[in-house]
């Protein structure tokens, strides 16, 4: 950045949340600074009013909207894998046997890796299971003879 050079519209947002946490006035930077605007300032009388807002007790807090969104899939995966883990908990096996699982059906190293469809898989593989230890068994389809 160069000193003389003129602030951008983050640096601009940034003054203006300032001076509204201290309660100023956007006349006192404009009459400091000797300016029409705080849009005209340069990137030093920048540093030199947020030096002191900080001395004034500003404290910048990035905004919760601006954190990374969770994505649709990733909330998915996560009840998938909290399923898993709850049929593991009831079979009596760790992550290694549902891992192998993973490993037999698509060839994945992690189960975190998998997309949500074969999560999918790897849930029903393990329901079958239970069932089978439970002594429920896996209902099948009956084939027709048509005649």
């Amino acid at each position: 950045m160069k000193p003389h050079q003129r602030i951008q519209p983050p640096q601009v947002k940034l003054l203006n949340v300032a001076m509204s946490q201290l309660g100023l006035d956007r006349q006192e930077i404009k009459d400091r600074y000797g300016v029409k605007s705080t849009k005209e300032l340069t990137n030093a009388q920048f540093d030199e009013a947020m030096r002191h807002f900080e001395a004034c007790g500003f404290v910048y807090r990035p905004s919760v909207k601006n954190a990374p969104k969770v994505r649709a899939a990733n909330l998915i995966k996560q009840r998938f894998l909290s399923a898993i883990e709850k049929l593991l908990h009831d079979l009596g096996k760790d992550w290694a046997y549902a891992e192998g699982i993973g490993r037999r059906m698509f060839g994945l190293e992690k189960l975190e890796w998998a997309a949500p469809e074969q999560l999918h898989k790897v849930q029903i593989a393990l329901i079958y299971e239970r069932r089978k230890q439970v002594g429920d068994p896996v209902p099948r389809r009956s084939k027709r003879v048509t005649g």
